[in-house]
């Protein structure tokens, strides 16, 4: 059974906020003026997309969404696993993308994939 927008909303809130925790970890562990520049950019992108589907599920439902507090992130994760996180997130906000027909879902749906695009390749720069 799928599950409601709403739900998916929620899960993507928690998933964002988890990736801001990520690359601002690894921002911290960074020697590299510019590849810790780049990270802590990306921290903030992704707390961005959090507060955007917050927002839309508050809109929704009119609560904040429920999000699990987790543990922390896994610590051997590194930019390999994150470039594999992206890469996953795309194709959910494609997807997500094509299924709604709300104008403002649309666009929050096109910049988190658009911006998820752009963290892949950034974060590739910095794995090759």
């Amino acid at each position: 059974m799928e599950r409601s927008l709403a739900e998916r909303l929620s899960e993507y809130v928690t998933q964002e906020r988890a990736a801001a925790r990520l690359c601002a970890r690894l921002a911290q562990e960074e020697s590299d003026p510019f590849r810790k520049e780049v990270l802590a950019s990306l921290a903030a992108e992704e707390e961005k997309h959090a507060e955007i589907f917050s927002a839309i599920f508050r809109r929704m439902t009119g609560e904040a969404p429920e999000t699990p507090l987790l543990p922390d992130e896994d610590p051997d994760a590194d930019l390999r696993s994150l470039v594999l996180q992206k890469s996953q997130r795309l194709s959910v906000y494609a997807e997500e993308y094509e299924k709604t027909s709300a104008l403002p879902l649309k666009r929050a749906f096109m910049r988190a994939f658009t911006d998820e695009s752009s963290h892949a390749l950034r974060l590739l720069s910095l794995v090759l």
